[in-house]
């Protein structure tokens, strides 16, 4: 089966999980943190940003909302619209969807942030850091969010 002649059931499947994934992502926690083997912590992105915000440190937890919660709340809803004006073919469609699939490199820093403070805590002797479901999610929730866009992609090139 080509890739632009997916049914459109599949594509809301997908956009549906994509969004129940990042639901998940972002409550179920993230990170676990044991700091002198003794003492366990575990934070989802929401926790992050809270305790961020509660500590003054605005910067850091409106980046952490916007590139972890808002972003990809908002591809999401932007390639629903694409999926659902799909009909409408044309230039600004197109531009609009190859807009969506270049932002949609962006989705990973979270990821990669993550992966750098896991290795951060390993690498020191004061603590020891391991991913937790909510970053499987997340990571999911971003895998799948990415194949729509490319189907969204070749979908909007071939009707060109």
């Amino acid at each position: 089966m080509a890739l632009h002649r997916l049914p459109p059931a599949i594509v809301a499947l997908a956009l549906c999980v994509s969004a129940g994934l990042l639901v998940a992502g972002v409550t179920l926690p993230f990170l676990s943190v044991k700091r002198f083997f003794l003492f366990t912590d575990q934070f989802s992105v929401i926790d992050a940003v809270s305790i961020l915000a509660d500590e003054g440190e605005w910067l850091l937890a409106v980046v952490i909302a916007g590139f972890s919660i808002a972003f990809p709340a908002f591809k999401i809803a932007a390639a629903a619209g694409l999926w659902r004006a799909a009909a409408g073919t044309g230039q600004v469609h197109l531009r609009a969807v190859k807009w969506l699939h270049t932002l949609g490199r962006w989705s990973m820093l979270d990821v990669l942030v993550a992966a750098l403070v896991v290795f951060t805590a390993k690498a020191s002797d004061v603590a020891d850091a391991s991913a937790e479901p909510g970053l499987y999610c997340f990571v999911a929730a971003s895998v799948i969010l990415a194949l729509v866009t490319v189907w969204l992609e070749k979908s909007a090139d071939s009707t060109e």
